[in-house]
């Protein structure tokens, strides 16, 4: 018989909660200690920087610093200060700064400190980023728990590692999309708009807006919200650079997109990639491959509009996020960090895809989500666009129109 007023002792339940946490920052602690180690004795970070897309966001941010925003896509004094920013190398090819100019403000202060201060400080915040990733996606997406390993997959990732060893931003996509998928499920169509807008700090990922547009409640917002801040941005670059710069923008982006300016298709996990490389289709050349591209992607738009009358909206979110990265023209290994996405969206939903009997096509296609950035280690990047585009085309006709619980459903009520 229990006594009166004794003191009731912790659940089960409130042990096992207290040990996942303990737990999940014990991992996260060591996960970020051992990525640094690992970083900081293998590679040298002036050869990072060398090597790596870092010296070319330094770059930019050199010129900015300088005053010099109207010369920002100007080749020759790119070549300039990139030969500055890795001293004490010596370079004679350029790795352009790419991206638009505001993209290079965040980078001005790390001009002021050395190389190796620099990079190292960006893969600190990184990695602090990727933390702060897997934190709200533990909030966002609630049944993960139960696939109890989830939280060492970001860290486990290989274009995790490629992120953090050539100092890129596609972090800042992954939290990017984290938050549209976030706004969209909420109905706050303008919000998702102007996140999607953001994405286009990399403008080949314009892709995005008629995939995402298609997934809002309210499109006439979520375009909205997408045209006022791409309006807000481009005044912005406008007011770094200057009109004529921003104006000469995409033809600098064309003249750049090559092998002489490291752009490598063989190795860009891009539909136009898999068209130029691939044995199947052959004689197309660039500007055919690019057509080929915009016609499928037409094509696909059109079916995805179609199924998303009946889609839950996790699904749909997990085929569209894989949609705009592959029909994107310029692809990185690194890049592929957005399909934690669609991967965790799969686990989330994995319960009701069991009862529909479709588990194990599913359990392929989590295990080809994380294994099919390491076909860039043996030059075959281009066959993993064709694999996702699959992945994304049969999650089209994973249907679960007779199924409440998947929420919310993007079918459209009968008034």
């Amino acid at each position: 018989m229990k006594e009166k007023g004794a003191v009731k002792g912790p659940s089960k339940k409130d042990i096992s909660l207290l040990k996942y946490r303990v737990s999940s920052v014990i991992f996260l602690t060591t996960a970020f200690v051992l990525i640094y180690l690992i970083i900081a004795s293998t590679f040298r970070p002036e050869k990072a920087i060398y090597i790596g897309d870092f010296q070319s966001f330094i770059t930019g941010a050199l010129i900015l610093r300088e005053g010099l925003g109207k010369d920002i896509f100007d080749i020759d004094t790119q070549l300039i200060y990139q030969a500055q920013a890795v001293k004490p190398f010596e370079k004679d090819y350029l790795l352009p700064f790419k991206n638009p100019p505001l993209v290079a403000v965040p980078f001005i202060p790390l001009t002021y400190l050395s190389l190796k201060k620099s990079y190292i400080l960006f893969v600190i915040i990184n990695l602090f980023l990727l933390i702060l990733f897997t934190y709200f996606s533990r909030r966002i997406f609630k049944n993960l728990s139960t696939f109890k390993p989830w939280y060492f997959l970001p860290f486990l990732y290989l274009p995790s590692y490629h992120l953090l060893l050539l100092g890129q931003i596609s972090i800042v996509l992954l939290l990017l999309v984290l938050c549209l998928y976030h706004f969209l499920k909420r109905g706050k169509a303008a919000l998702a708009g102007i996140v999607c807008s953001l994405l286009l700090i990399k403008p080949q990922y314009l892709t995005a807006l008629p995939i995402f547009a298609l997934l809002a409640k309210d499109k006439k917002q979520f375009v909205l919200g997408f045209f006022v801040s791409l309006l807000g941005m481009f005044l912005l670059n406008v007011a770094i650079s200057d009109l004529d710069t921003v104006l000469k923008y995409p033809g600098f982006l064309l003249s750049t997109e090559n092998p002489q300016f490291g752009s490598h298709y063989q190795y860009m996990f891009s539909l136009n990639s898999f068209f130029l490389y691939s044995p199947i289709i052959t004689n197309l050349g660039y500007q055919g491959t690019l057509l080929l591209n915009g016609l499928l992607f037409a094509a696909v738009l059109f079916l995805f509009y179609k199924k998303s009358k009946v889609l839950s909206y996790n699904i749909a979110f997990a085929s569209a996020s894989i949609l705009f990265l592959v029909f994107a023209v310029h692809v990185q290994n690194h890049d592929l960090i957005i399909l934690l996405i669609p991967l965790f969206l799969l686990l989330e939903n994995f319960k009701d895809i069991k009862r529909l009997g479709k588990h194990w096509i599913t359990i392929i296609f989590i295990l080809t989500l994380f294994f099919v950035p390491m076909l860039f280690l043996i030059k075959l990047s281009y066959l993993g666009a064709g694999l996702l585009l699959i992945i994304a085309i049969y999650l089209l006709y994973i249907d679960f129109s007779t199924d409440g619980r998947l929420m919310p459903d993007l079918r459209k009520t009968k008034r």
